[in-house]
């Protein structure tokens, strides 16, 4: 797999990479690039990280950077611990030194947003970006899955299938239907052979009996479609983590977390439909 994945990625002497700072504090944020999730970030108080958008860009051209800002978590509006800023950035090859990295926009709460109680913010952000592939082609091959009769429960019971995948360790079976087409993240991230390895290998640990492995039910979910409809997946309703839930490791004997396990893992994978095929593949 990882020799084959390798080999049939394209190559790029050019490796433009852009990317996102994001820094939050009192708020939660959710951001997504060309009607695609990047990240939910309802972690509690502060928090700050880095995140590379190449995988979100279809081809070269407009772009757009949404970003929703909600209350802090017990909060009904946004109030006077809000604060947000977002660097939008591009390096021209990857690997390049961090001074020669280019900020394209600079994201901020509006002024004056915390005087006006206000339940959420969007903020959109239009951006050109300049990539060396092409994948439109593939997205006007694929089913408007929001048209599809009975959608919800269709993807319902393909989460189940994917759930028993990893409950049984079935990792033949769960590999071939998770990579099948990452082929995209391979070609955006300019992926060497050795980091292919390690990131089919972090999928296959989803499969592995690993110590205290616990899936949980599929539950409280809300149904998803991102891409204008091509592509569709579950998340939990109130935390919007992936719905697949695993938890494993070593049990806690002592302190707030006594008695339960020590890693957790949460998984909602992108479901996409293929024009004259009848069976969900995974994006």
């Amino acid at each position: 797999m990882i020799n084959e994945a390798y080999e049939t990625t394209p190559k790029h002497n050019k490796q433009p990479m852009y990317g996102l700072q994001i820094d939050k504090m009192g708020c939660r944020v959710s951001i997504s690039v060309n009607d695609e999730t990047l990240g939910n970030y309802f972690d509690k108080g502060g928090f700050s990280t880095t995140e590379t958008i190449n995988g979100h860009i279809i081809k070269s051209g407009n772009q757009t950077l949404k970003v929703l800002v909600y209350p802090r978590e017990g909060s009904l509006f946004i109030d006077d611990l809000a604060n947000v800023k977002l660097e939008l950035f591009y390096v021209a090859q990857k690997g390049d030194p961090m001074d020669s990295y280019k900020i394209l926009k600079t994201v901020e709460l509006p002024k004056n947003t915390k005087d006006k109680r206000l339940p959420y913010v969007e903020i959109n952000i239009p951006f050109e970006a300049n990539v060396p592939w092409d994948y439109s082609s593939f997205y006007n091959s694929l089913v408007d899955l929001r048209k599809v009769p009975d959608i919800e429960k269709k993807v319902v019971e393909e989460y189940e299938k994917i759930r028993n995948m990893i409950v049984t360790n079935d990792q033949n079976n769960y590999l071939n239907f998770r990579i099948k087409h990452k082929k995209m993240e391979y070609e955006t991230f300019y992926m060497s052979k050795e980091e292919i390895k390690e990131y089919i290998e972090s999928i296959a640990k989803d499969a592995t009996p690993l110590e205290n492995k616990e899936v949980l039910p599929i539950k409280n979910y809300e149904l998803v479609f991102e891409k204008d409809g091509k592509k569709v997946l579950l998340r939990d309703k109130t935390t919007r983590d992936g719905i697949i839930r695993m938890e494993y490791g070593s049990i806690n004997t002592e302190g707030d977390y006594k008695g339960e396990k020590s890693k957790e893992m949460y998984l909602s994978p992108n479901l996409i439909l293929v024009k004259g095929k009848t069976e969900f593949e995974s994006l």
